[in-house]
């Protein structure tokens, strides 16, 4: 979690943003986009 402190100033209460890429088992949108890619490559299309 990382503060938006300066997108947030003037708002009232914390406003905060998850990252996905410090989650250690990726995002799922990740895990799908990696899954499609290897697949057009297994099958020559990509």
């Amino acid at each position: 979690m990382v503060e938006l402190a300066c997108m947030a100033s003037g708002l009232p209460g914390l406003v905060v943003d998850k990252l996905e890429m410090r989650n250690p088992c990726s995002s799922i949108k990740d895990r799908v986009a990696v899954a499609l890619i290897d697949d057009a490559e297994r099958r020559g299309v990509l």
